[in-house]
């Protein structure tokens, strides 16, 4: 995923960079692809954190399996359909998430760009039903939702007055805080990525086969820091990516009415997009090469 979006966005600087940066449609192409790229790495990473988180949760259930107990010949319990089907665990809320932000932004960029108001006031009606439908469940017990549920709440109730209003495109600007709010809830999130990935690679580590030679032990216990090595500095570029996305938002709500440097903000995200892929690259390499 994220080798095409890279490959994407550095077609669309380059069309900029072969002369067709006088062309502002050209350019927001390039940007428009450049905050899909930023949201194709938040996923990649997003079900990374995801798959770490199970496998620590599944290896701490096989270390402390729960006491047996029969369940009763008829169950006691009863929980009513929710009318919207199965809530989105956490994961699917940051995806969403990720998705919700590359459209917003995606919107804020139109605007700048000149498009008409009416036009873009017309295309955020995917964007409500994502975000409506994840706000829905705010302040429920779904773990690892967290600030996100009451943030998409906030943000939906938003998005509805910006297309009430009459000043639209001053309006929309409205739901910059809470699209911040949410990058800020990925940066701390990668605390605990870090966290369970450690913690996964130290047991990996003292669980490496003794008996093996001097060369092999070296080589195996190489691997496991090499893939850490590499995952740390994948983490260290996201952040960066997310710090990016953030101030690209902030130029978005301060253009007001005068365009801004698209062509300047696609190359600092593709600059870092492309750091992002080469350590994430490295670190997946070495999974693969450590689950052989």
């Amino acid at each position: 995923m994220l080798n095409r979006s890279v490959a994407l966005l550095l077609f669309s600087v380059l069309l900029i960079a072969a002369g067709c940066a006088a062309i502002p449609q050209a350019e927001l192409t390039a940007y428009t692809t450049a905050i899909n790229a930023a949201r194709d790495a938040g996923q990649a990473i997003t079900q990374d954190w995801q798959a770490a988180r199970s496998e620590f949760e599944r290896r701490e259930t096989v270390r402390n399996p729960p006491p047996a107990v029969s369940p009763p010949p008829i169950p006691l319990t009863w929980i009513p359909p929710t009318p919207n089907g199965t809530p989105p665990n956490a994961e699917q809320v940051r995806l969403m998430a990720w998705q919700a932000i590359a459209d917003y932004t995606a919107i804020l960029a139109v605007l700048n760009a000149g498009e008409s108001v009416d036009a873009v006031k017309a295309s955020t009606g995917r964007l409500v039903t994502l975000v409506g439908k994840v706000g829905s469940v705010a302040g429920s017990t779904i773990p690892g939702i967290g600030a996100l549920g009451n943030l998409f709440k906030e943000f939906a109730g938003e998005l509805e007055k910006a297309r009430l209003a009459a000043e639209f495109k001053k309006a929309i600007k409205s739901g910059v805080p809470m699209v911040r709010a949410m990058l800020q809830v990925f940066r701390q999130d990668t605390t605990d990525h870090y966290r369970l990935r450690a913690a996964l690679a130290s047991e990996d580590y003292a669980r490496i086969d003794q008996t093996v030679t001097s060369d092999e032990l070296k080589l195996k216990q190489s691997r496991i820091r090499d893939e850490i090595n590499e995952f740390r500095k994948g983490l260290a570029e996201y952040v960066r990516l997310l710090d990016q996305t953030d101030r690209s938002i902030v130029a978005l709500k301060q253009a007001a009415d005068k365009p801004i440097d698209f062509a300047d903000q696609t190359n600092r995200l593709l600059n870092i997009s492309i750091v992002l892929r080469q350590h994430w690259g490295a670190y997946q390499n070495a999974r693969r090469e450590n689950k052989s």
